[in-house]
């Protein structure tokens, strides 16, 4: 009886050295991965294809040459890059070693890979609608897995350029297939407002509420990370449900969030 061969142990892919050339790298791979650019495509321009990405262009010819050391771009040639026949199947064995930071455990990496494939797919299939805003404790109670597993995985889709991530605010799809547009756009804004909302919204529904000076804008702005005109036109949307009244340093609740406490 012939004895069966091993499996030869996984290729250890180095990861690269710097920030922007490891963003470039995550991006181009995933407008491969979701067939923006298909196996044998040719890609536009590097110059291009980085403000696409929105990375230097550097880090882009970097990321090139590294993507064809791993076998996932086939040749780059007269400043475009073609992508390999077997691009995607490299792209899964090689799924762990770009996405999961130096020193984290095989049980976090495994798992947060696998629910970022779970929430990219919503997000493909608009199961997650483009600028809905979730908590990281809403997608932990989503999809019944704990906060840090959560964190690995929208960290993954941010590098993606899936996901838009405001701390507390929580994280909503891009548009696809820009991803990350160049410049601010209203739906962008839109999705900050109703994001902001929401989170007021959560507060406002506790009865030990401070009232107007837990809505002091210059500070919600500083908080959530945003600009204070959002704050301000989330702050409008509470007054037209009549949950708050008053401006500046007079508001007051004046209705709780129906059902909750």
């Amino acid at each position: 009886m012939t004895a069966s061969t091993p499996p030869a142990p996984p290729t250890v892919i180095p990861r690269p050295q710097h920030p922007q050339t490891e963003r470039a790298v995550q991006r181009l791979r995933a407008r491969i991965a979701d067939a923006t650019y298909p196996a044998l495509a040719t890609t536009p321009p590097l110059a291009f294809l980085a403000i696409e990405l929105g990375v230097p262009t550097e880090a882009m010819v970097e990321a090139v040459h590294h993507l064809q050391q791993t076998g996932i771009i086939a040749s780059y040639r007269r400043g475009r890059a073609v992508i390999a026949h077997g691009a995607l199947d490299q792209i899964k064995r090689s799924d762990n070693a770009l996405y999961v930071p130096p020193g984290a455990k095989a049980s976090v990496r495994k798992r947060s890979l696998a629910l970022a494939a779970l929430m990219r797919q919503d997000i493909n299939t608009g199961a997650w609608p483009q600028g809905q805003a979730r908590t990281r404790r809403d997608l932990a109670e989503l999809y019944q897995v704990p906060p840090h597993i959560v964190a690995g995985a929208v960290q993954a889709l941010k590098d993606e350029q899936l996901l838009h991530v405001r701390p507390a605010i929580g994280a909503w799809p891009l548009p696809a297939p820009g991803r990350a547009p160049a410049r601010w756009s209203c739906s962008a804004h839109i999705a900050l407002v109703a994001g902001v909302e929401q989170a007021l919204k959560a507060r406002i529904a506790d009865p030990e509420f401070p009232g107007s000076d837990g809505l002091a804008s210059e500070v919600l702005a500083t908080e959530f990370g945003v600009s204070r005109s959002t704050v301000m036109a989330a702050l409008q949307r509470l007054r037209e449900q009549h949950l708050i009244e008053g401006k500046g340093k007079k508001i007051r609740v004046v209705r709780r969030v129906a059902g909750q406490s």
